[in-house]
């Protein structure tokens, strides 16, 4: 959100942090401050969460998760991190000498409305370490018959494992920073930062057959604290996209599984997938320049209130400056997973739905007669051969 960089000294902000965090205390690296995680309860509190109130960001190893001071509120009182009654609820306890300067701010940003920004991929080094662990773990899931079995109970099949890149990381490990390609940095204890590979499923994301972004769908009953989709240190927020950038049909979800059990099933017909792989995450410009020139864009964020959301904004204090898929795209449009089989599309192949027969329910009849004439004449020249 960005409030408390533009309207409080960061002397102002380390006070508020210090308020909000648990065992907060400075860390070993000047400027920054540890606590215990805020988005997360900790196994083994302490050491892994740090607070930057010069930059107003925080963000902790263990979970992967990180924010402004704003989100840190949110998750201290018990809300999502971007919760708009937290936003203002923070307005009205910390900022009423900037009220005057914060009436300016969204003045200005409702002026200006929300922008993509140019999306900052991971040095070279770091995508030819990562692209070592895809290969390494996309061989070991191919040799592996169990987990196989596993990823077809949710739809996804072995030539959808093959063809992007997904892999099985068998044992969490660490690997120092410096040996990813990253910059040397010290944890609270004087020793290099490790970057965290949990054991579970791998889904990588790649630009121009590099990767840059991958999340691990964490597997690992000694680590129960993690989210269950754990981002790598050092992965780009861009989003990942699956099909031909041509593509006039999208749609957009949470997860990266399900974006890829999405390409799988449409592909064939011209549809393209993407994943924010995190609700509040927005497209970067290669990303809008796609969803600008799309035909239809349907938003499957999941079931939930995060998920609506980040789909709708009504806050008429807010409305223009913040950004919200339906609002940003006019050709977008909200279609759900029933409540009654789950809350996103990676729930519907173990209900017995059909992927396909869900996606054709929610486009408009124009576009479904044109897919349909399309599935036809795939299935006549299958029939052909």
């Amino acid at each position: 959100m960005g409030l408390a960089l533009d309207v409080m000294s960061a002397a102002e902000r380390e006070q508020i942090a210090r308020e909000l965090l648990t065992e907060c205390k400075p860390a070993r690296k000047a400027g920054k401050l540890s606590a215990n995680c805020p988005f997360h309860s900790e196994g083994t509190p302490g050491n892994a969460f740090f607070y930057n109130p010069e930059e107003d960001y925080g963000y902790c190893f263990s979970c992967g998760q990180g924010g402004d001071l704003v989100s840190i509120f949110n998750a201290v009182t018990g809300r999502v991190p971007d919760d708009p009654e937290g936003f203002k609820e923070f307005v009205a306890r910390y900022c009423k000498e900037g009220a005057e300067k914060l009436r300016g701010q969204i003045s200005r940003r409702e002026a200006q409305g929300w922008t993509p920004k140019k999306a900052e991929l991971p040095p070279a080094s770091w995508g030819d370490k990562a692209l070592e662990f895809v290969v390494q773990a996309n061989a070991e899931l191919m040799n592996d018959e169990e987990r196989l079995a596993q990823l077809l109970r949710w739809g996804i099949t072995e030539g959808a494992v093959r063809e992007l890149g997904i892999g099985w990381n068998d044992e969490t490990t660490f690997r120092k920073f410096t040996h990813w390609g990253l910059p040397y940095e010290e944890n609270d204890k004087g020793n290099e930062r490790c970057i965290m590979l949990p054991r579970g499923f791998v889904f990588p994301g790649f630009r121009r057959g590099v990767p840059v972004r991958i999340h691990i769908r964490c597997e690992d009953p000694d680590m129960p604290d993690l989210p269950r989709y754990f981002q790598i240190m050092g992965s780009s927020n861009v989003l990942y996209l699956f099909g031909e950038r041509k593509a006039s049909v999208w749609v957009v979800v949470e997860t990266v599984r399900d974006a890829m059990l999405l390409w799988q099933e449409l592909s064939p017909l011209g549809v393209g997938s993407m994943a924010v792989g995190g609700v509040s995450v927005r497209p970067d410009t290669d990303a809008e320049r796609i969803l600008r020139s799309a035909e239809f864009i349907m938003v499957a964020l999941d079931n939930d209130d995060a998920g609506a959301r980040n789909s709708w904004h009504f806050e008429p204090w807010n409305e223009r400056s913040r950004f919200s898929w339906c609002q940003r795209y006019a050709q977008a449009s909200r279609w759900l997973v029933p409540a009654g089989i789950g809350k996103d599309a990676g729930d519907l192949p173990g209900a017995g739905v059909s992927v396909l027969d869900w996606f054709m329910a929610g486009v408009p009849a124009h576009i479904r007669r044109r897919l349909l004439r399309r599935q036809e004449e795939i299935r006549g020249g299958q029939n052909r051969g």
